[in-house]
């Protein structure tokens, strides 16, 4: 769906990066057609589709958002499919024929000639109301004279008079199912006879560099996930830690600077802190403190260099892209926890726990922390879609090589076997963590055992 109803057309950039295709070329169109069926693109997108009685049957890809839109208006306003499919075989044969003629002359009038012929022919292609007078048939009709098509010209006017003839229009308005055994959907999951699908664990191509996928994601997968689970344990411990010291200690200059600073935190964008960052820690102007950008100095590591050789000379380029991060989540856990603490102190059992002598700190670590922890745990699962979104503004900006930074390069490019991927697997690790998420539950919380009779 990402594909099909996405502004751009991923064929175009194929053509034009690797085919070195103008747009412009008399038989682009004709590309376009075949690298669609190369990649399977020509196909319905899923097993069935709800469809009027009169596109039923007599779906096929047109290069051309415009030439695609043209079919299907004439599909359901005529209601003859036969007519209409065959209106366009016709005019596919006479593109095919400008085309050859195009190649083979010598003469400059005469490659004229067929180039405005291919445009009047691509106007009609694309007209959606035509008559035997319309001008641009005159033209096109002029044109196919003088390169000897005369024939073609008049089959085009001929089926065009056909689908006239035998209008049903009445079909646009009676629904219809059509079932698609060959399907790309069918094509990603299962895969077909020249790659396996998702089932075999086979993500793809890329469209843009033509590298599987697989190898792509396990360069770039790393430094993403590496500092997101940073992130997230460092926002996690540091965020409750705090939480449990004001809970205890009732210390109200630090509660407030603390939720000032949480606040402030939470709610500042994190474009805009990336970009301070950098200003003031990675400026000549002020202090250069740390790289701006990527992850190892730009010769990279010497082949003898050891694994602490490499950490301690990566670390720095960690520290800003950490922090972005880091900041809003520390926010966001704080937060939650200090609000989870603050309700636990007015239940019953704190409040008796308190009447026993108990101090506020054993109160807290004793009894309210191991009730808070089951549904404190379940924001783990909530963290990692965040951070990930998040990422692709910081990798951006700290042009860190992770996934972030390629998804972004897949959506300038229409890459959108990677940006399918991206999703894929974002989703499933989020359904794994809900999963672990219950089973922490479960372990940590006595209430949720099913107790044996």
């Amino acid at each position: 769906m990402l594909s099909v109803y996405l502004p751009g057309d991923a064929l175009d950039y194929i053509l034009i990066r690797e085919e070195k295709t103008s747009i412009t070329s008399t038989n682009y169109e004709h590309q376009k057609t075949l690298l669609a069926q190369r990649l399977g693109y020509d196909k319905p997108l899923f097993y069935f589709s709800v469809i009027s009685l009169a596109e039923y049957g007599w779906q096929q890809y047109l290069p051309s958002e415009k030439q695609q839109k043209s079919y299907n208006h004439l599909l359901r306003n005529f209601g003859c499919g036969s007519e209409v499919f065959i209106f366009y075989k016709k005019i596919n044969a006479a593109r095919t024929a400008i085309t050859t003629s195009f190649a083979s002359a010598t003469d400059t009038a005469i490659r004229q000639t067929a180039s405005n012929a291919a445009n009047s022919l691509f106007q009609i292609e694309t007209q959606v109301k035509l008559s035997k007078n319309d001008s641009i048939l005159d033209s096109f009709n002029n044109y196919a004279t003088i390169l000897k098509l005369n024939s073609l010209a008049n089959s085009i006017l001929h089926s065009y008079n056909a689908m006239q003839t035998k209008k049903s229009s009445w079909k646009k308005w009676v629904p219809a199912v059509q079932l698609n055994a060959q399907n790309r959907f069918h094509d990603w999951f299962f895969g077909t006879d020249k790659n396996s699908g998702i089932i075999h664990l086979n993500l793809g191509q890329s469209l843009y560099t033509g590298r599987s996928i697989g190898s792509l994601l396990k360069e770039k997968i790393f430094w993403s996930l590496l500092l997101t689970v940073l992130a997230i344990i460092i926002a996690f411990i540091s965020g409750l830690l705090i939480s449990i010291w004001l809970a205890y200690t009732k210390n109200k200059i630090a509660s407030r600077i603390i939720n000032m600073i949480t606040v402030l935190f939470y709610s500042l964008p994190v474009y805009f802190a990336g970009t301070a960052l950098l200003y003031f820690f990675s400026n000549p102007d002020f202090l250069q403190i740390f790289p701006s950008s990527g992850v190892m100095p730009i010769g990279g590591y010497s082949s003898s260099a050891s694994f602490s050789e490499k950490f301690i000379g990566t670390l720095p380029y960690l520290i800003l892209p950490l922090i972005c991060y880091t900041y809003s989540l520390w926010a966001f856990v704080q937060r939650t926890s200090a609000s989870l603490i603050s309700a636990e102190f007015k239940k019953p059992y704190a409040l008796m726990a308190q009447a026993k002598g108990l101090t506020k700190k054993e109160v807290v670590i004793k009894h309210i922390f191991p009730n808070i922890i089951s549904p404190f745990v379940a924001l783990l699962a909530n963290m990692f879609p965040a951070v990930i979104g998040g990422s692709v503004i910081i990798e951006s900006l700290f042009s860190i090589p992770g996934m972030g930074l390629e998804l972004i390069h897949a959506t300038t490019t229409r890459n959108y076997p990677f940006i399918s991927a991206v999703i894929l697997i974002t989703g499933l690790i989020t359904i794994l963590l809900y999963l672990l998420n219950e089973w922490i539950q479960h372990y940590v919380d006595p209430r949720t055992k099913t107790v044996q009779p």
